[in-house]
C-alpha cells in the first residue's frame, strides 16, 4: 500500500487561516496597551485610538419608524435617507475609515446603525482593509441586514435588551421590538453555519425599572444561543433605584456560572453599596483612560470625548482633531482627577462601559 501525499495546500491555508485571525489580535492588543500606557503618562496628545465609535444613526432609529413599520420597501429606504442628509455623507464617513490604523476596533453604534443607508459601504470598505468592526443595536432590522453583516466580515454583533419583552417594548417604543431581536438574533446564528464570526453578544442595559427582571432578561439571552451575555448595572445617580434588588441579582452570579455572563461593572457587593450610596467616584479606577484611548463621532459629525465636542470631521482627518485644542484642554484637566459628572459615567471601568 502506498504512502499517502501530505497535504501540503491544506496545511497552507490551515496556517494561514490562523496568522489571519491571531495576527490581527496580536494588534489589537498592542494598540490598546499603547493606549493605556498614554493615558497612564499623563501626556495631553494621543496617538491611533484603540476604538473608533461612529454613531451612524442618530436618536434611536426604532422609535423614528414606528411601532406599525416603515421599514420595508421602498417607502423606508428612502426614509432612511433623508434621515441621513443632515449628517455626514458618505464620503465623510468613508474618510473616517480609510482613517483608521491598523488594530483599531470600529464600532457602528448610535440609536440603530441598521437603519443607516450608509451602513453597506462603510462595512464594505472595512472588510477591504482588514478592520475588526462591531456593530451595536436593538435589533429592529437585524433580520434584514444578517447576510450583510455575516457577507462582509463584521467581528462582533451586540444585540442590546432593556429587559423582557414587556419591559423591552415599552422602552423602544416598538410593540414588535423584542420579536424583531429574537429572529434577527436566530437568523444571524443561522447563517454562521458552524463558523465564529460574528461573535453574537447580548448587552443586558438595566435600569431602575427592569432590574428585578434582568435575571429573566438573561435567560432569554442564553436561550437565544448567544456567545456572550453582558449586563450592564445602571448608572449610578440614574432616577429611584432599588439597591436591594441590585445586591439580590449580584449574589445570583454563582446561578450563571460556567455561562458565559458578565457583570458590568464588576463590582462586589461592598462596592455596590458605595457605587449606588453616593460614593461612585470611590469606586472603579483613579483615572480615566477613555479620552486616550477612544473617541466617538457623532451623526452630526462632531468630535467627542466623554460628551464633550472637540473638533468636526468634516475637512478635517481625524487624528489630528484628536489632538485639537479642546481635546488636549479636556485630557488636561482629567489629569488632576475624575470630575463629579464622571460619577456616573461607566465608560471609565472600560470599553464594555461606551455600549450605552
Amino acid at each position: 500500500m502506498g504512502k499517502r501525499k501530505p497535504d501540503h495546500r491544506s496545511a497552507l491555508e490551515s496556517g494561514r487561516d490562523a496568522a489571519a485571525s491571531v495576527y490581527p489580535a496580536i494588534s489589537r492588543g498592542a494598540l490598546r496597551l499603547r493606549s493605556a500606557l498614554w493615558g497612564r503618562s499623563g501626556t495631553e496628545t494621543v496617538g491611533p485610538p484603540s476604538l473608533v465609535t461612529l454613531e451612524l444613526n442618530a436618536g434611536r432609529g426604532f422609535e423614528a419608524d414606528g411601532a406599525k413599520g416603515g421599514r420595508e420597501g421602498k417607502a423606508g429606504a428612502l426614509e432612511r435617507f433623508w434621515r441621513a442628509r443632515s449628517g455626514p455623507s458618505k464620503s465623510d464617513w468613508l474618510d473616517i475609515v480609510n482613517g483608521v490604523g491598523a488594530g483599531t476596533t470600529l464600532r457602528l453604534a448610535g440609536g440603530d446603525p441598521l437603519e443607516s443607508p450608509h451602513l453597506e459601504v462603510i462595512l464594505f470598505e472595512a472588510d477591504r482593509r482588514g478592520i475588526d468592526v462591531e456593530i451595536v443595536t436593538p435589533g429592529a432590522r437585524l433580520e434584514e441586514c444578517a447576510p450583510v453583516i455575516y457577507g462582509l466580515g463584521v467581528s462582533r454583533l451586540r444585540l442590546v435588551l432593556y429587559g423582557p419583552e414587556e419591559v423591552h417594548n415599552r422602552t423602544t417604543g416598538d410593540a414588535r421590538a423584542f420579536e424583531s431581536s429574537v429572529r434577527g438574533a436566530l437568523a444571524m446564528r443561522g447563517l454562521r453555519c458552524g463558523t465564529a464570526r460574528p461573535t453574537l453578544v447580548v448587552d443586558v442595559v438595566t435600569s431602575a425599572e427592569s432590574v428585578p427582571s434582568a435575571a429573566e432578561t438573561v435567560e432569554c439571552a442564553l436561550a437565544m444561543g448567544a456567545d456572550g451575555v453582558v449586563l450592564h448595572w445602571p448608572c449610578a445617580g440614574e432616577g429611584v433605584l432599588d439597591v436591594g434588588a441590585v445586591l439580590m441579582l449580584s449574589r445570583a452570579r454563582t446561578k450563571w456560572r460556567g455561562e458565559t455572563v458578565r457583570f458590568f461593572p464588576d463590582l462586589g457587593e461592598d462596592e455596590l453599596r458605595r457605587y449606588y450610596g453616593g460614593e461612585a467616584l470611590s469606586v472603579g479606577p483613579k483615572r480615566c483612560l477613555v479620552p486616550w484611548r477612544s473617541v466617538t463621532v457623532g451623526a452630526d459629525g462632531k468630535v467627542r470625548f466623554c460628551g464633550t465636542t472637540v473638533g468636526d470631521v468634516g475637512g478635517e482627518a481625524l487624528a489630528d482633531v484628536c489632538n485639537s485644542e479642546a481635546a488636549r484642554l479636556l485630557r488636561r484637566e482629567l489629569k488632576k482627577g475624575p470630575a463629579a459628572e464622571c460619577a456616573g459615567c461607566p465608560g471609565r471601568f472600560g470599553d464594555e462601559g461606551l455600549v450605552r
